[in-house]
């Protein structure tokens, strides 16, 4: 069963510090590392990397609209802007795991992020 609102939020996100933070070596997320490394010099690649982003976004921003209807979340936030905001933290925990921060140290992120929803 889909763990409601601010946990599953939670959830979720820890989700990613754990993975990024027990990848051994270069192993990481392929879709950070092609935008990170090599989207800025392959044109070809661009418009599938920049769907996969928005895909993702849209997902994030209908999850924080439903969470909104639900009053988890304020009503004050732009749904569009904090899914564009989940999606910037998301990415970041991949970036900071990579350069061995530890799933504790990630854990801050995430419940500030989770403070910025509420």
């Amino acid at each position: 069963m889909e763990k409601p609102g601010k946990e599953g939020f939670r959830e979720a996100l820890m989700y990613y510090a754990r993975t990024a933070s027990s990848l051994e070596g270069s192993r990481s997320c392929l879709i950070t590392k092609i935008a990170l490394e090599i989207l800025p010099r392959d044109k070809d690649i661009h418009a599938k990397i920049e769907q996969i982003f928005h895909r993702m976004e849209a997902l994030l921003t209908d999850a924080v609209a439903r969470g909104q209807a639900s009053g988890i979340f304020s009503e004050k936030l732009t749904a569009r802007a904090a899914g564009t905001f989940l999606l910037s933290v998301i990415q970041g925990i991949r970036v900071l795991g990579k350069v061995r921060y530890k799933e504790s140290d990630l854990r801050s992120v995430v419940e500030m992020a989770l403070r910025a929803l509420i």
